[in-house]
């Protein structure tokens, strides 16, 4: 089948004609589709890795010439032109393709795992730390503190706060109805202690996604990704089980249905306490 003026038309090196991928053409499509699926930050690293190398795919080839050699970026490159090949998966391209397009997608090591988990005297050094900080960062890091969750889920919980929301359960501690589902990442319920809670109702401006991590960066405090995995941990050193600990922090379990969810959410309800009253003690430690 000849192109244009008899031209013809690319082929992944089997013969087989190939629309061309061009992404200065497909920016704006793959934006809708990007935001209707990703965090909003991965969304952001996703355009721009693609604004930079602006790639044009019309082969194997082309794939190889991409990614040839090492340098810096290329691990969200790698995302950035797996997630753009999966959307013109949906959007009209050759599927048998597209399949060999991410068949010849090169293997990337995955970024290594800090599976540190910091010591309570690190923890307390942040929460001195903080007491100078905008109240922003303080309630983002407590609310951390508090429930375990991720990073990301806590922005988006700072962001959209909404008091209706709140059941208080005694005791100073709020459950709070979130849901939040991202794939695997869920957030459906977080608890509050009334010390955050205070934080949160005395700010004046968001937090986003990309000021933490620069506050972080600027000050050398503790990663809010290990404050999570402390938090996780001292939830369970103060009682609480481990698929209970796992449904708070946002690890949904397999099979979840009504039944379970139901029952996770009276267990954590039930098992919480524990841990705020370790919360308890450690904030008196800061003063």
């Amino acid at each position: 089948m000849a192109g244009p003026r008899g031209v013809e038309p690319p082929t992944l090196g089997l013969g087989v004609p190939f629309k061309p991928i061009s992404w200065n053409e497909l920016r704006n499509g793959f934006l809708l589709w990007a935001k209707a699926r990703f965090n909003p930050t991965y969304v952001k690293d996703f355009v721009y890795a693609l604004d930079k190398w602006r790639p044009v795919i019309c082969s194997a080839e082309d794939i190889d010439r991409l990614f040839a050699g090492d340098f810096p970026g290329k691990r969200h490159l790698w995302l950035a032109v797996r997630n753009l090949l999966k959307y013109c998966s949906q959007h009209g391209w050759s599927k048998g393709g597209i399949k060999q397009l991410l068949e010849v997608m090169p293997p990337i090591p995955k970024t290594n795992p800090d599976n540190r988990v910091p010591k309570e005297h690190e923890v307390l050094g942040l929460l001195r730390a903080l007491r100078k900080a905008k109240i922003k960062y303080q309630a983002f890091h407590n609310l951390i503190l508090d429930s375990a969750v991720r990073p990301a889920h806590a922005v988006e919980i700072l962001a959209g706060f909404n008091p209706d929301n709140l059941e208080e359960l005694g005791g100073g501690v709020y459950k709070y109805n979130v849901t939040i589902e991202r794939r695997e990442k869920h957030t459906f319920i977080c608890f509050i202690t009334e010390h955050t809670l205070k934080l949160i109702r005395e700010m004046e401006d968001p937090i986003s996604l990309n000021s933490y991590k620069v506050f972080q960066k600027r000050h050398k405090t503790l990663r809010p990704k290990l404050l999570q995995k402390f938090a996780y941990n001292m939830m369970r050193k103060s009682g609480v089980d481990r698929d209970v600990a796992e449904f708070i922090s946002g690890r949904k379990p397999e099979g979840i249905g009504a039944k379970h969810y139901a029952e996770l959410i009276m267990l954590s309800e039930e098992q919480y306490p524990k841990y705020a009253e370790y919360l308890k003690t450690l904030r008196k430690r800061i003063k």
